[in-house]
C-alpha cells in the first residue's frame, strides 16, 4: 500500500454516507458481535469515515438523570464496547433525545442538586434534534404533596421546560410518559401545571404522544387543543377527556396516525361525530389503534353506510372489544388495508356475520392478520367451540384473497388439533411470518406447523416444556436424529421466538430450546422469553457442556434468552 494509504480514505462525504447507511441497512436484521464489529470497522477506518460513522451512529442520544449521580449520556447505536463520545461536537448530528428523569424527587426536590451537571448539559443545544422524549419516575410508584408547595413545585416545573426548550429548540415529534401522582387538590394543580406547559412546548410539533402510567387522575389537555396540524397523536390514560376528542377532530384534515386506550362506546361517538351530531371524516388517516380495554358492554352506535370516516386506512389495531356497532371502520378502505389486528368473541362474531365483514372484497390487499381470543372471551361449549374454528375459517378464507404475509393467532384455549383445521388452508402456506405464541404446542406440534409452513421465515409459540419421547432414538444421537429427519422442513426459517412453559421443569425446556435450535439450517436467531430466565438458560448451559449437544456449539450460540 502506498503512503497515501487506501483510495477508501479519500471517498467524498456524500459517497461514504451512502456506503455507511447502506451497511447499517444490511445489518438492521443482524444482533451481536456481527453488527458491533462492523460498527468498529467503520469507526477505525479513519478520521474522515469515523466523521461519518458518528453522524451515523449518534442520531439519537438517552440523558438519564439519578438522584445519586450526574447526568449520564448513552448513544443507543453505538457499538457498545467502545467509550460513548462526548456531546461536544455532536450536537448538530443528533436528531433523537430522551431524557429520563428516575423520579418525581429529582424534579421537585433535587433539581438544584444536578445544577452543574445541567449546567455542562446546557452547553449544548440539538438544533437539528426533531424527536423529544420525557420520562419521569417509577410508574409504579406514586408522589405526595403537602400544603403550601404548590408554589415552588410550579416554579421547578417552568424552569425544567426552559431547560428541555434550550436543548432542542424545534423538536416536532414530542413523547411524554410519567408515573402516578396522589389525586388530591396539589396533586391536580401539579397535572394541570405539566399540562401547560408540556402544550407550550410542544406547540409546533406535528406528533405528540402522551403516556400517563397512572390511574387515578388525567393530565388535562386543553392547552394541546391550538396544536395544529398534527400529523399523529396518542393518548394513553385512565379515561379519555373531551379536550381530547376535540383536539382529534379539530386535526381530522390532518392526522396520519391516531392511538387511544381506555376507548369506549361514548368516545366512538365523540370520534365519529362532532358536538352538532355532524360526521368527521378522516381522509389521510392511514394508522388507527383503539383498546377499550377488558369490557362487554353492549355496542348500539350504529352508523350510516354511507358513511365512510377512514378512506385511506392503511392499519387497523384494535385490542380486547370492537368499540362501534358496525362495520364503520372497514368501509371505502378496502384497497388500502394492509394490515389488521382484531379480538375475536361471540358478540363481536355475531356482528361480523350480520354486517358481512369477513368477506374477500374486504381484505384484498391484507398483507398481515392478527386475531386474539383472551380468557374473558373464552368459548364455554363444543358448539361455542366449533362456531369459533368456523368463524376463524371465514376470516382466513377472506384475508387469503389478498398477499397475505404474516399470519398471527393468539388464542389461549384451543388446543392444536383444532387450530391445524384452520391452519390447513392451502393458501396460507405461503405465510412468511407465523405467530402462534398464545397456543401452549410441544415440540411435535412445532414440527407440524412447520411442514405446513415451508416457506416460514419468522416463527414464535409457547412452547410445553414436558419432554418429547423419540421411540426408539438414544439421547446420545438425538440431536443428530433431529437434524437428518427435520431440518429440510424449515430452510426458509430465520428467527424463532420461543414463550416456554417451564413450570418445574426447566430441564426438559433447554432440551427442546436446543432441539429447534438445531433443526434450520439458515436460522439466525433463536430468542426464549421466560418470566424466570434462569430456569431455562442454566440447563441449557449445562447442556451445551455435554454429548451430544457439545458437538454443536456454534449453532446452539444463536440461543439468546431475555426476561418475559
Amino acid at each position: 500500500m502506498s503512503a497515501r494509504g487506501s483510495a477508501a480514505q479519500y471517498l467524498p462525504t456524500i459517497i461514504l454516507e451512502t456506503v455507511v447507511e447502506y451497511v447499517v441497512a444490511m445489518l438492521k436484521a443482524e444482533q451481536g458481535p456481527l453488527q458491533e464489529t462492523a460498527k468498529c470497522a467503520i469507526l477505525h477506518c479513519c478520521q474522515s469515515w469515523r466523521a461519518v460513522g458518528v453522524s451515523v451512529f449518534c442520531t439519537d442520544v438517552e440523558v438519564s438523570i439519578n438522584i445519586d449521580r450526574d447526568i449520564a449520556c448513552f448513544f443507543s447505536k453505538w457499538p457498545s464496547e467502545l467509550a460513548a463520545p462526548s456531546l461536544e461536537g455532536i450536537d448538530r448530528v443528533v436528531k433523537k433525545v430522551q431524557i429520563t428523569i428516575d423520579s418525581w424527587g429529582v424534579v421537585f426536590s433535587h433539581l438544584q442538586a444536578t445544577k452543574p451537571a445541567w449546567l455542562q448539559l446546557l452547553k449544548r443545544r440539538f438544533t437539528q434534534a426533531r424527536e423529544f422524549r420525557l420520562l419521569i419516575g417509577d410508574p409504579y410508584a406514586s408522589i405526595y404533596f403537602s400544603d403550601g408547595c404548590l408554589a415552588r413545585i410550579s416554579g421547578e416545573i417552568d424552569h425544567l421546560f426552559g431547560l428541555f426548550h434550550q436543548l432542542v429548540p424545534n423538536p416536532k415529534s414530542v413523547s411524554v410518559s410519567w408515573s402516578t401522582l396522589n389525586p388530591g387538590h396539589q396533586g391536580q394543580e401539579v397535572i394541570k401545571c405539566l399540562g401547560q406547559k408540556l402544550s407550550a412546548f410542544a406547540k409546533g410539533a406535528s406528533l405528540v404522544k402522551i403516556h400517563d402510567t397512572g390511574t387515578l387522575i388525567n393530565m388535562p389537555i386543553s392547552g394541546f387543543v391550538d396544536i395544529s396540524p398534527l400529523t399523529g397523536f396518542s393518548y394513553t390514560a385512565f379515561s379519555n377527556q373531551d379536550s381530547v376528542f376535540e383536539l382529534i377532530r379539530r386535526n381530522s384534515p390532518y392526522l396520519q396516525t391516531l392511538s387511544l386506550s381506555s376507548f369506549r362506546e361514548a368516545n366512538a361517538k365523540q370520534l365519529l361525530y362532532d358536538e352538532n351530531n355532524v360526521p368527521v371524516k378522516y381522509l389521510r388517516l392511514q394508522s388507527l389503534h383503539l383498546d377499550p380495554g377488558y369490557t362487554q358492554e353492549l355496542i348500539e352506535l350504529k352508523t350510516a353506510k354511507e358513511f365512510v370516516p377512514f378512506p385511506a386506512l392503511q392499519r387497523l389495531d384494535i385490542w380486547q372489544t370492537y368499540p362501534f356497532g358496525d362495520d364503520v371502520v372497514f368501509r371505502g378502505n378496502s384497497d388500502s388495508l394492509r394490515h389488521v389486528r382484531l379480538p375475536i368473541y361471540r358478540e363481536f362474531v355475531a356482528m361480523c356475520e350480520e354486517c358481512g365483514i369477513f368477506t374477500p372484497e374486504k381484505f384484498s390487499h391484507l398483507r398481515s392478520l392478527s386475531v386474539s381470543v383472551t380468557r374473558s372471551f373464552s368459548f364455554r361449549s363444543e358448539e361455542d367451540k366449533t362456531n369459533l374454528i368456523r368463524s376463524l375459517g371465514k376470516i382466513v378464507e377472506s384475508a387469503v384473497s389478498g398477499p397475505l404475509l404474516s399470519f398471527a393467532f393468539r388464542i389461549l384455549f384451543l388446543d392444536m388439533d383444532s387450530l391445524e383445521t384452520v391452519l390447513r388452508h392451502p393458501a396460507l402456506s405461503r405465510i412468511s411470518s407465523l405467530d402462534l405464541s398464545g397456543t401452549i404446542v410441544r415440540f411435535p406440534d412445532v414440527v407440524r406447523i412447520l411442514q405446513i409452513f415451508p416457506f416460514v421465515r419468522w416463527l414464535a409459540v409457547f412452547l410445553e416444556s414436558k419432554m418429547a419421547k423419540f421411540k426408539g432414538v438414544s439421547k446420545a444421537k438425538l440431536a443428530d436424529y433431529v437434524i437428518e429427519s427435520y431440518s429440510g422442513i424449515c430452510q426458509y426459517l430465520q428467527t424463532v421466538c420461543l414463550a416456554v412453559s417451564t413450570k418445574k421443569d426447566g430441564a426438559s425446556a433447554a432440551n427442546h430450546v436446543a432441539l429447534l435450535a438445531l433443526i434450520g439450517p439458515r436460522l439466525k436467531v433463536v430468542e426464549v422469553k421466560n418470566a424466570r430466565e434462569n430456569m431455562v438458560k442454566v440447563p441449557f448451559n449445562n447442556l451445551l457442556k455435554t454429548r451430544p449437544f457439545n458437538e454443536h456449539a456454534e449453532r446452539l450460540s444463536l440461543v439468546r434468552f431475555t426476561p418475559s
